[in-house]
């Protein structure tokens, strides 16, 4: 502002990596002090808004229908995206939860340096596993970027094919986009009219 000599209005869109609902709404009011907005993803990184298995093995298709075609072979593939990126977050199951714990004890001290940590920690286990219960949820919470990285080796080695960002958003319907996208999509779009 003070070096183009006018207000500038700013929108923040934020990962929300492993942080509380709690730490989101603290970071959100400061943010607002300079914002006009100001969105915390619910889920750790807005790649994960693309772990959308319908999508994404409409996706997978379109890849190796059009590599049969340029390859004259006829390759395959079942819908397999679930499985993968299910198998994908059963890997990193461990890390997920130490970095949850981990940021919920952090900003949990910031807040009351005297609360004991195994308070903390068993509060935030019950949350972590309602969360990794359900599908939908642990989809949030697992890296979306490595969770797309793993899914494109399982597709190299089965299919010699890959899926991208943009295919995968092109091969998504309204009905595949959680409320959480669409509430982003139209506070963007007030942002900017």
């Amino acid at each position: 502002e003070t070096t183009l000599g006018t207000k500038v209005s700013a929108f923040a869109i934020l990962d929300r990596d492993f942080r509380s609902e709690q730490e989101c709404k603290e970071i959100r009011k400061t943010c607002l002090e300079f914002c006009v907005n100001a969105i915390i993803h619910k889920c750790k990184e807005i790649e994960n808004f693309l772990l959308v298995p319908e999508a994404i093995d409409r996706a997978i298709k379109d890849r190796v229908r059009d590599r049969n075609r340029r390859t004259g072979k006829d390759v395959q593939c079942e819908n397999c995206s679930t499985q993968v990126i299910d198998s994908y977050a059963e890997s990193v199951k461990n890390h997920v939860m130490s970095q949850f714990l981990s940021h919920r004890r952090r900003f949990a001290k910031e807040l009351d340096r005297t609360i004991d940590d195994s308070t903390i920690d068993q509060q935030s286990i019950v949350d972590f596993d309602s969360i990794w219960e359900k599908r939908i949820s642990r989809y949030s919470v697992v890296g979306g970027k490595d969770a797309l990285r793993y899914l494109n080796t399982y597709l190299q080695r089965e299919y010699h094919a890959n899926v991208t960002n943009d295919a995968i958003i092109s091969s998504m319907q309204k009905s595949d986009l959680c409320e959480d996208l669409q509430s982003l999509i139209r506070s963007i779009d007030e942002f900017c009219s």
